[in-house]
C-alpha cells in the first residue's frame, strides 16, 4: 500500500493496484483512497488485470511447512547428532553388538538423516514454491484476459477501443509470463543447491518415504518449459498483430 500511494500514476496505477490486491488488501476504498481515485477506477483498474473485484479473492497455494519425524530442517548439525545418539543409545544401548543389531542401528541412524534432509528439502523450497504457484495462477488468469479481448475483437462495434483492451492486455500477459518464468528460475537454483548436498536420487527418495503425498511440493518448475512458453506465447502476439494491422487497414483502405 505503502508503495501504491508513492507511486499511483498512469500506467502503473493498475499494476500497482493489482499487487496490493494480490498481497491481501481487498478493501477497495482503502485502494482508491491510498491510489488517489474514485472506487470505480479501482474496480476498472483491477478488471483490466482479470480480477473480478466483487467475487475473486486471493486463495493462498495448499503449501504448508511441515515436520518429519520431529524435525524441521532448521536444527543444527549438533542439535541432529545429539538427537541420534539419544535415539540409538536408548534403543540399542543394552542390545548384544550382533550383525542384526548394527544393521537395525544403522537404518535408524539414516531415518534420522532422511528426516531431516526431507524436512530440510521441504521448508527451504517452501517461499519459492509459493511465488511459483502464485505466479502461475496470475499467469493464467491475464492469459484468459487477453484471450476474452482477442476474442471480442471479431464482434466489436468499437473496434478501437476493443483492440486497445486486447493490447494492453496482452502486454500484461506477457509481463506475467516473464514474471511466472523468473520464479521458475529462482526455484530450481533453490532445488538445485538442496540437491547438492546429498545427491538428487538419494533425497527424492528420502522425500518419497517419508512425506505424505498429498504433503509433497509438487509445482511445475522446468525452466527450458517456462522459456518456451514465454517464447510460443511472445510469437503469438505477434502473429495477432499482424492480424489486426491487417483488419485495420482494410477498414480504412
Amino acid at each position: 500500500m505503502a508503495a501504491l500511494r508513492e507511486h499511483a500514476r498512469p500506467g502503473r496505477r493498475a499494476y500497482l493496484i493489482e499487487q496490493a490486491w494480490l498481497a491481501g488488501e481487498h478493501n477497495v476504498a482503502a485502494l482508491a483512497a491510498a491510489a488517489g481515485v474514485a472506487r470505480g477506477t479501482v474496480y476498472a483498474d483491477l478488471e483490466s488485470r482479470g480480477i473480478s473485484p466483487r467475487t475473486d479473492r486471493q486463495e493462498p497455494p495448499a503449501l504448508e511447512p511441515i515436520t518429519v519425524n520431529g524435525y524441521t530442517g532448521a536444527e543444527t548439525d549438533e542439535e541432529v547428532l545429539g538427537r541420534i545418539t539419544d535415539d540409538l543409545r536408548t534403543k540399542f544401548r543394552h542390545l548384544p553388538e550382533t550383525d542384526e543389531n548394527r544393521r537395525a542401528a544403522a537404518i535408524e541412524h539414516e531415518k534420522h538423516i532422511a528426516s531431516y534432509a526431507a524436512a530440510k528439502y521441504h521448508n527451504r523450497l517452501l517461499p519459492a514454491a509459493v511465488d511459483v504457484c502464485n505466479a502461475a495462477r496470475v499467469m493464467q488468469r491475464r492469459i484468459a484476459t487477453a484471450e476474452t479481448a482477442w476474442n471480442d475483437l471479431s464482434t466489436a462495434t468499437a473496434w478501437h477501443a476493443t483492440h486497445h483492451r486486447w493490447v494492453a492486455a496482452a502486454a500484461a500477459a506477457q509481463e506475467s509470463i516473464q514474471d511466472w518464468r523468473a520464479t521458475i528460475e529462482h526455484f530450481a537454483r533453490q532445488q538445485a543447491s538442496i540437491r547438492e548436498e546429498y545427491g538428487p536420487d538419494q533425497l527424492d527418495r528420502w522425500y518419497a518415504e517419508h512425506v505424505p503425498e498429498d504433503q509433497r511440493i509438487d509445482v511445475f518448475a522446468h525452466p527450458r518449459s517456462a522459456r518456451y512458453a514465454q517464447n510460443a506465447y511472445s510469437s503469438e502476439v505477434c502473429k495477432r498483430r499482424e492480424i489486426a494491422a491487417q483488419t485495420l487497414q482494410a477498414g480504412t483502405g
